[in-house]
């Protein structure tokens, strides 16, 4: 049955500019339909219908014509949640990069974590980037699968050979840096290992499934970060000694291993928790600093 108009869990953004946010869900009925909506800035739903009808009263609200190329050289650091989040997850590492960075604009980007598949998130953020950031450099900050998501945005961007926008002329990508929050980048052992639970592959959905039984069918498709990364895991003494499914350093749901893009990677280890990331205050510092130096890099003009 189709989920209403405020089930999180179906809606994906397409779109974000001045605060209008573009939507779009898949009928879980008829999966090859889609229903589109228009969220205003206070979150009220404007409208919602087909695509076509979202898209120009989109382009109307936010006079996309006359602001497409504006702000081309400034950064925006666009956050991206985990698996069965929602970008609210995210607001504690904006508020703190916000106090540090007032004038750095920000973004969330929002997904249907537990109802599409990995490549489905991507393709839907490429879009979204077209639409709201167009040639703009960016940081991503993202928690756990929110790092998958863009490791095959960044497969796809390269296989396209750029960012293609919406007027289909394309622009080179450009990221200034990516900064990972427990990210399960070999996979995941314990989706894995809890695949075979009856009845929650149903619940937790295809990506989680691809982070666990299915990651080989999904790692050939992913890229390393095409810019400089900044990985933060997790390393909970308790957890290593308790935790009946991971023995060795781990967060509670992926280990420090699993957070490496490369065997030997350097990472920051923190005692952190997988789903606290966010509010850390060990690992927002470690975000800002990052990002002071990303921003810092635009602002001369490197």
């Amino acid at each position: 049955m189709f989920r209403d108009a405020t089930s999180w869990t179906q809606w994906t953004d397409l779109a974000e500019r001045s605060g209008w946010r573009w939507q779009f869900a898949v009928n879980q009925e008829r999966r090859s339909a889609e229903v589109h909506r228009l969220l205003a800035p206070t979150g009220r739903i404007e409208l919602q219908g087909d695509k076509e009808a979202i898209q120009k009263q989109w382009c109307q609200e936010v006079r996309f014509e006359d602001v497409v190329n504006q702000l081309s050289d400034e950064p925006v650091v666009i956050h991206l949640h985990g698996l069965g989040r929602t970008r609210r997850s995210m607001r504690p590492m904006r508020r703190a990069l916000a106090r540090q960075f007032p004038k750095l604009e920000q973004r969330e980007f929002g997904y249907a974590s537990l109802v599409r598949s990995i490549d489905d998130h991507a393709s839907a953020l490429e879009k979204y980037l077209a639409w709201s950031v167009g040639s703009r450099p960016v940081i991503f900050v993202a928690h756990s699968l929110g790092n998958i998501v863009l490791r095959r945005l960044y497969y796809k961007i390269r296989e396209r050979q750029g960012l293609w926008l919406p007027d289909n002329s394309s622009t080179p990508f450009r990221l200034r840096g990516h900064v990972m929050l427990g990210p399960p980048n070999q996979g995941s052992r314990i989706a894995a290992r809890l695949s075979h639970i009856p009845g929650l592959p149903r619940i937790m959905g295809p990506s989680f499934m691809q982070l666990g039984p299915s990651w080989s069918t999904v790692v050939e498709g992913l890229e390393s970060p095409p810019g400089e990364v900044l990985v933060i895991a997790g390393d909970v003494p308790s957890f290593r000694r308790l935790h009946p499914l991971l023995g060795s350093p781990n967060d509670g749901l992926v280990t420090v291993d699993e957070t490496r893009l490369w065997s030997d990677q350097d990472v920051r280890v923190y005692p952190i928790p997988h789903t606290l990331f966010m509010m850390d205050k060990r690992a927002q510092q470690a975000t800002m600093e990052r990002v002071a130096a990303w921003i810092g890099e635009v602002e001369n003009g490197s």
